[in-house]
């Protein structure tokens, strides 16, 4: 990378700085000084990669956020040649890109290696999965099942089977819902193959059924298409010509996919380099001694900035593999950061305490939200009526007054969005908080998931309406959540906002007939749990309409 990404990636550090207001003591407290920092940001001086991973955690950003407008995904895309994925013992973002371009028009011969190793190489993007790539890697799955289960020239019961295996090892968050759906019928398909047994005929059914309700019987990502009903069809096809002896033992995504452990980002740059087979000799050519590339594999703290954005375009890195990567390192702070929604009931308390500490010691913005974030999590799983309460009341006030004195939000700002929503109380602030969110919404590409922030923003503060029985708050919530169709062009593209839409359509009835809606929302989570399986998901809703149904009851 030339001299405008680094002064690029040090301007962004600054701005980020000022507009999260974060005090020059606030970065010196981190270990970096003043001067240095000045330094940095003049471009006088380098930094560590691991300064550089102090700042982003302060400033909470993510590599892809501060490396904004640095990189052209696009042009280096097509840029690729196609015949380099082949010698390469994993892919980057960039190679799954190309081969879900390229792949298109492949055979399946060629097709085959090439997706073994997507295979092996999407384990480590399980905390990373914007809208972008979400669609990169559907589509690669999808060509699969064309391939070699839809229309394949010869039927391979093993191929078929290390499909159903990829897919069902394949990282996916609750958004995925289109993913989600196909590894639940792959595991009944599965399971049907394997056991011989025809009574498992009816969870199939059951479950085509519930997709046709849901209009998910057809996954669409872009130009491609595959039909669950095609899938099943042809697995019934398949499993005639007989199983393999033995092949119930087998576990062909196991035999491909090792596990890992990563402790650095040098240490991932060394696995990297050794699974594009890039001899360490090769590297001299970009200012790179052998000495200072073993120091960068075992030292973040020596390893400078410069030398990692010379790197990463020569490794076909982009700033978001290195989001991916960061989560995977081995340290329990990471692990509850980037996967709150996982977090089981009996660590939560801990986390919280372990959160608000380690934001009194350090003024991380990052676990002020975390602390948010997490008692939020904890008072909508405990309890229906949660959302009207005075705790929920008094975090969104707290939540709303920090993005209020922020200038700019990034991801993890917005996930502490739905929580500063429930200090709306009025139709005007409905019209605020919109205004806000838009303002800062500027370019949704880089979250980590893909979400229209103003149709999720106001999901909580819909249910603190019913239960306040504000109809008038109630409705100018599902209307600017409605306009979102608008202007969003991907506010339809993906199941998990379609289904979205679905139960806000219902919401709006609530008022008028309670009954009705409630009824309708029993049936959709009903389908929901036979498409998805998420019971952790459907449970909340479940309390959640128990609880309105209950209040219902009481006022009748």
């Amino acid at each position: 990378m030339d001299k405008t990404t680094r002064l690029t990636l040090a301007a962004n550090l600054a701005a980020g700085r000022q507009q999260k207001n974060v005090s020059i003591e606030d970065v010196e407290r981190i270990g970096i000084s003043k001067s240095r920092y000045y330094r940095y940001i003049n471009g006088e001086v380098d930094i560590t990669v691991a300064d550089l991973h102090k700042l982003l955690e302060l400033l909470s950003m993510s590599f892809s956020e501060a490396l904004y407008h640095t990189v052209e995904e696009a042009d280096i895309i097509q840029n690729r040649e196609i015949s380099v994925l082949t010698h390469l013992r994993s892919f980057t973002i960039v190679d799954m890109a190309k081969l879900a371009i390229d792949g298109q028009t492949m055979d399946a011969k060629t097709f085959w290696p090439l997706y073994q190793t997507f295979v092996k190489s999407i384990v480590l993007y399980r905390e990373y999965m914007p809208s972008t790539f979400y669609e990169v890697v559907l589509s690669i799955h999808l060509l699969a099942f064309q391939k070699y289960i839809i229309n394949p020239k010869k039927i391979m019961l093993e191929k078929m089977l290390f499909v159903i295996d990829a897919i069902n090892h394949q990282p996916t968050r609750s958004s995925n819902v289109e993913m989600r759906s196909l590894k639940r019928l792959l595991n009944f398909i599965n399971g049907w193959i394997m056991s011989g047994n025809d009574n498992r005929r009816d969870s199939i059914e059951n479950f085509l059924a519930a997709a046709r309700r849901l209009q998910i019987d057809v996954i669409t990502m872009n130009d491609l298409q595959v039909s669950m009903t095609d899938i099943w069809t042809k697995s019934q096809t398949v499993r005639e010509t007989g199983t393999p002896t033995g092949l119930q033992q087998l576990s062909y995504y196991a035999e491909i996919v090792p596990p890992f452990e990563l402790t650095s980002i040098g240490d991932y740059l060394h696995q990297v380099i050794r699974d594009k087979r890039i001899k360490v000799q090769e590297l001299s050519q970009y200012v790179f001694s052998k000495t200072k590339v073993y120091r960068m594999y075992d030292d973040d703290a020596s390893f400078r900035v410069n030398d990692l954005l010379t790197l990463m375009p020569h490794l076909g890195l982009m700033p978001g593999d290195l989001d991916a990567v960061v989560p995977q390192f081995n340290d329990a702070t990471y692990r509850v950061k980037y996967n709150l929604q996982f977090v089981a009931e009996t660590f939560i308390p801990t986390a919280v305490a372990q959160a608000k500490m380690r934001y009194d010691e350090t003024g991380h913005l990052g676990f002020l939200e975390q602390w948010l974030e997490l008692r939020m999590i904890i008072g909508s799983r405990l309890d229906g009526r949660w959302y009207a309460s005075e705790e929920a009341k008094s975090l969104g006030q707290q939540a709303q007054r920090l993005l209020q004195s922020m200038d700019t939000w990034h991801d993890s700002e917005f996930r502490i969005l739905k929580l500063a929503w429930m200090a709306v109380d009025s139709v005007a602030g409905v019209h605020m908080m919109v205004n806000m969110t838009h303002a800062n919404d500027v370019d949704n590409i880089l979250q980590r998931t893909y979400a229209n922030r103003v149709v999720e923003g106001v999901e909580y503060a819909i249910f603190k309406a019913m239960f306040e029985g504000n109809q008038e708050l109630l409705d100018a919530l599902l209307q600017v959540a409605f306009e979102e169709q608008k202007r969003d062009d991907k506010a339809l593209k993906y199941a998990s906002w379609r289904w979205r839409f679905l139960m806000y359509e219902n919401y709006r009835t609530y008022f008028t007939n309670p009954e009705e809606a409630v009824g309708h929302l029993v049936d959709f989570f009903a389908d929901y749990d036979e498409l998805v399986g998420e019971f952790e998901i459907t449970d909340k809703y479940k309390t959640l309409f128990n609880a309105m149904w209950r209040e219902h009851l009481a006022k009748k």
